[in-house]
């Protein structure tokens, strides 16, 4: 997952990691300084501070992705893992009508 920050309608974050093939724990990244908007996705922080969280099986991490820029530095040290990202928007925010926000794939394709 490259270094980027998220949509409007991923107000708040929760990565969770739910299992690894050699449980080694593979570090989530977070900048701890305001996201700049126009930066887009790139492949580190460049100069922005940013703290590592170590993530293991169980191991979840609640942040606000749209203020903070995340990713992860380094390739999975597993050979496999598995994980959930959960997204939300505050229900009376600037943002609220992001919520249920369903991706439009056109028409429905016909057989």
């Amino acid at each position: 997952m490259r270094v980027h920050s998220d949509r409007p309608a991923c107000e708040v974050s929760l990565s969770l990691t739910l299992a690894s093939s050699d449980s080694l724990p593979w570090p989530l990244s977070v900048g701890t300084a305001p996201a700049n908007e126009s930066r887009g996705v790139e492949d580190d922080f460049g100069n922005e501070p940013y703290d590592s969280f170590a993530m293991n099986a169980g191991d979840g991490l609640l942040y606000r992705g749209t203020e903070r820029r995340h990713g992860r530095l380094e390739p999975n040290p597993n050979r496999w893992s598995a994980h959930v990202f959960f997204m939300w928007v505050h229900a009376a925010g600037e943002h609220r009508d992001g919520a249920f926000e369903r991706l439009d794939l056109g028409a429905a394709p016909s057989f």
